[in-house]
């Protein structure tokens, strides 16, 4: 089994690189650090899939939560997730790009969610919380805009990459699933209250467990 692990950054998975000795040797596992944000994820996703065959994707990462009831360090599968900036501005109202007259292939274009084949893994995740997703190039901040994005695509976590590795992923029929762990709330900027040292020990644990489980 070919398996590649993708991460935005090292840090993200840094514990899990230093724990390669007990990644199991039947598996064949490759990293890749695509950079932050949904272009660079997209495209080096795309990319890396194209010349190599791969069985199955582990995206790993942070997020930050919409749900007061998460806690910091909780790891989450993304069942689903989104582009929700994707579309136009008219004053205050937002236009998805779906009601744009413009011509639009929904097989080419992420108008909707974007749903990963987790098949594979659904049963060494079943005890993690399922949630739905939103990917954008800039992270909420303010309680105006965060209220917005909620109304129009209600969703349970924001990552800059997710959608689009899945996107790539669905292209090129490979089974993808993500892993977050959540390393603040999604609320005015407050770097004080986050901890992304406790999310990123996480979800590498959570990760590590999973491809020992994939002999």
């Amino acid at each position: 089994m070919n398996v590649l692990i993708i991460s935005a950054t090292e840090a993200e998975i840094r514990p899990l690189l230093d724990s390669r000795s007990e990644w199991p040797s039947a598996v064949h596992i490759d990293v890749l650090i695509t950079g932050v944000g949904m272009v660079a994820a997209a495209v080096q996703t795309a990319s890396y899939l194209a010349t190599h065959q791969i069985d199955a994707v582990l995206h790993v990462g942070i997020a930050g939560t919409f749900n007061v009831e998460d806690a910091l360090g909780d790891v989450v599968v993304i069942s689903e997730d989104g582009f929700p900036e994707l579309g136009a501005e008219d004053g205050e109202q937002f236009i998805p790009l779906s009601r744009l007259p413009i011509e639009n292939n929904k097989d080419l274009t992420p108008d909707g969610p974007v749903i990963p084949d987790v098949i594979p893994f659904m049963d060494r995740v079943q005890h993690l919380s399922a949630v739905r997703g939103i990917t954008v190039n800039k992270v909420h901040g303010s309680e105006v805009s965060i209220k917005a994005v909620q109304e129009r695509w209600p969703a349970d976590v924001e990552t800059m990459e997710s959608a689009a590795v899945i996107y790539a992923c669905n292209a090129a029929d490979v089974p993808c699933l993500g892993l977050r762990g959540i390393s603040n709330r999604v609320e005015k900027r407050n770097r004080e209250a986050w901890d992304i040292e406790l999310a990123v020990k996480n979800v590498n644990r959570e990760t590590l467990d999973l491809i020992r489980g994939l002999v």
